[in-house]
């Protein structure tokens, strides 16, 4: 099986372009670039707001952002929210299927247990 070629993007990035001309795609389609009034949906919350603001003309600058990813970049940063809200109340947790000190209080997971030999 024959490796990927290398986006022409990245051929670009990487200079190839200097030295094998021949190897640029020059009529790769391009994605069209957003218009500037790009607007974000109305129901975003403040902190989502914020990062849409700044994040926004950046990825829109370079292509990243198209009009048909503003749906999906909204809902990136409504849930980049909430995450980030749940984490400062709560903390990390992990949950295990044996509770914090296994399936009952003192007993231990059955993977743990101490194989004890009588002579």
């Amino acid at each position: 099986m024959a490796p990927r070629t290398k986006p022409t993007s990245l051929k670009l990035l990487h200079g190839d372009h200097l030295s094998h001309p021949e190897r640029i795609n020059q009529s790769e389609p391009q994605a069209p670039e957003a218009p500037r009034d790009l607007v974000p949906p109305f129901d975003l919350d403040d902190p989502a707001r914020e990062a849409w603001d700044h994040y926004g003309p950046i990825l829109r600058r370079s292509r990243l952002l198209t009009e048909a990813d503003v749906m999906a970049f909204a809902a990136l940063w409504e849930s980049w929210v909430g995450t980030s809200k749940r984490l400062r109340r709560c903390g990390p947790r992990v949950r295990s299927r044996w509770g914090r000190r296994g399936r009952r209080s003192g007993t231990r997971p059955p993977w743990s247990r101490r194989t004890r030999y009588r002579s």
